[in-house]
């Protein structure tokens, strides 16, 4: 079975071999959602594309539902949320807003996560490119225990990751065991670990470039914060600075931009 993604490779072929698990594949892109829900899968990986394509879908379906529907989810989901941001911000819901997010369990997150074939979920991850806020949270305050990767191909994709109870909004978490991270002076992530790849196949000037110093160059941009979780800004070259003079990358705009409905894609292009 060929692959294209590293992540995909690593979660579907790797770990399927050495956890002796049974890998399901979609048909064809138009029946992902479909099969996805036949399948059930107890562990579920995908890009944050197919999280928002996703999230999509379920709104699009919630709007051509019935009003009963339309309002209890326009009410429940609010509250999850903000449960969910409330968790995520070490703040303990109150005790009457565990006890409507119980009641909401049964009359629309539950069946929610059934429409989308992921209620025998408790594996959920996704990577590739930076995820939605808005996009993460919703999955999260619908009872899937969402979590994050970092990695590139040049290290077989492992480099940090989230793990249950230590999740943080903006961070891809902590750096996997065995694995060494420093931030260059300029900001870029530079790595060091076995799983490093010995270089570019016949490329020997791009391979040099690539392992400078004995450390993976990654070419992205981020820090390190105050518990160790590894913060990725986004590619180096896109990284931009506010008169403030603080760093930012125009895709988190785009992201919550494309949390909508309504919109499709989204790009933003800086004024110079």
């Amino acid at each position: 079975l060929p692959m294209a993604w590293v992540g995909d490779f690593v979660f579907t072929l790797s770990s399927g071999i050495a956890l002796r698990f049974t890998a399901n594949i979609p048909e064809r892109q138009e029946t992902v959602l479909r099969d996805l829900r036949e399948a059930a899968p107890t562990m579920y990986f995908a890009s944050p594309r197919s999280w928002d394509a996703m999230l999509t879908h379920l709104q699009v379906r919630m709007a051509e539902s019935t009003q009963l529907k339309r309002r209890l989810y326009d009410w429940l989901m609010p509250l999850a949320v903000r449960v969910e941001r409330d968790r995520l911000a070490g703040r303990r819901p109150s005790l009457l807003r565990r006890a409507l997010c119980g009641l909401g369990e049964v009359l629309m997150y539950a069946p929610l996560r059934d429409h989308l074939g992921l209620s025998r979920a408790h594996n959920v991850y996704t990577a590739g490119e930076a995820i939605g806020e808005d996009t993460f949270v919703f999955f999260r305050a619908l009872g899937l225990d969402l979590k994050q990767f970092y990695g590139q191909t040049e290290n077989c994709a492992l480099t940090a990751a989230q793990s249950s109870g230590d999740v943080k909004l903006n961070t891809v978490g902590k750096p996997l065991p065995g694995v060494e991270v420093k931030i260059a002076d300029d900001g870029e992530i530079l790595l060091r670990a076995d799983s490093v790849f010995d270089g570019y196949l016949n490329d020997e000037e791009a391979s040099r470039k690539a392992l400078a110093g004995g450390w993976l160059h990654t070419g992205d941009a981020g820090y390190l914060d105050e518990d160790g979780h590894l913060v990725v800004l986004g590619r180096v070259g896109e990284v931009v600075y506010t008169k403030g003079g603080e760093r930012y990358i125009p895709n988190y705009i785009e992201n919550r931009l494309k949390f909508s409905a309504y919109i499709k894609d989204a790009a933003v292009l800086g004024a110079s």
